[in-house]
């Protein structure tokens, strides 16, 4: 669906998260925005169904909310696109395609590697002089891609990742 769920426990574990909680913050988060989009208990990820074959009532309330963001603005009756479509891998589409970009910026961009002009061009954009035995390797931070320079622990973004 897109969301991201936050415990909202009032303590801190030693590995800096909150203490789980029964109760979920739902928010949709970018780089830019963070919007609630509603209070979840727990059960909202209990796959199970009743006798009848219907969701667990957090569950279902959770896809109505989710229906209704994802069609907000339209006249009802609209058809839309799902937003967040799952291959059969189990992966979001987003994120299927989010692979295949940074398998396509990796092939093109890994042979300039060597190349001097690329090089210095890689650095002049971080306003650094390339050292003179470069340690560059390519790093996923979160979901960017880039490649980390070892010497100087340099980040150099090619692509933004979600959120």
């Amino acid at each position: 669906m897109g969301y991201h769920h936050f415990h909202l426990g009032e303590n801190i574990e030693p590995q800096g998260f909150a203490t789980r909680t029964n109760d979920l913050l739902f928010a949709k988060v970018t780089r830019e925005q963070f919007d609630v989009i509603a209070i979840f208990d727990h059960s909202v990820f209990d796959l199970e169904r009743s006798a009848n074959d219907e969701m667990r009532p957090e569950r279902q309330r959770l896809w109505e909310v989710f229906h209704e963001h994802s069609s907000q603005g339209m006249p009802p009756g609209s058809a839309y696109i799902i937003p967040s479509m799952i291959t059969t891998s189990g992966h979001s589409i987003h994120l299927v395609r989010l692979a295949d970009e940074y398998s396509r910026i990796v092939r093109e961009l890994d042979p300039k590697l060597d190349e001097k002009v690329f090089l210095a061009e890689l650095y002049a954009s971080a306003k650094q002089t390339v050292p003179k035995n470069p340690n560059l390797s390519w790093h996923l931070h979160v979901l960017d891609l880039g490649l980390l320079e070892g010497n100087t622990n340099t980040f150099f973004v090619f692509h933004y990742g979600q959120n």
